[in-house]
């Protein structure tokens, strides 16, 4: 009688924490990162990336679920999407990456580490999430590397030259 009194008033395992699926992908999608002034949201950068080193990216679906490390404190959230393999690229890329950029299709999970406790943190939650920030740097680095400041007005023609059409001033 006492076992039974001992076994129906022992605490029983502590079951995960009930996170709101939902609200964990649209914080993610919201949050913003930011790389030489340059601001993006984790939506942009993640679909971004797919488009710059993937054919065919298509996203399929976001899916989130508590981080088993932590989770009472953060959430894996992933974009999924379907691509039919690499793009080739204008840039060495690390043998390791090549093979993992070939490996991806036909679907591609690139997933986010969100933490939510004191402030939101966004972290690379697999190696295509470090791809992903990777592919952003090069992306900002390109484009500050064309920029142009002009100390007086000047005329922006559409292309290269003198021949060219103008679209401003």
């Amino acid at each position: 009688m006492v076992l039974v009194a001992v076994i129906l008033l022992a605490p029983g395992p502590n079951p995960l924490p009930r996170r709101d699926p939902d609200r964990d992908i649209a914080g993610l999608r919201q949050a913003e990162c930011e790389y030489r002034g340059i601001k993006a949201s984790f939506d942009e950068l993640t679909r971004v990336y797919v488009l710059q080193a993937y054919e065919g990216g298509r996203l399929v679906r976001w899916e989130a679920g508590p981080n088993p490390r932590n989770p009472e404190g953060e959430a894996l959230v992933t974009a999924v999407f379907a691509v039919t393999g690499p793009k080739a690229v204008r840039y060495a890329v690390p043998p390791e990456l090549a093979e993992r950029r070939q490996a991806a299709a036909p679907e591609l999970a690139v997933t986010w580490r969100y933490g939510t406790l004191a402030s939101v943190q966004v972290e690379p939650g697999n190696a295509y999430a470090v791809d992903a920030v990777a592919e952003y740097r090069r992306t900002v680095d390109g484009f500050v590397a064309r920029m142009v400041v002009v100390l007086h007005d000047a005329e922006l023609l559409q292309g290269p030259g003198p021949g060219q059409p103008s679209v401003g001033r």
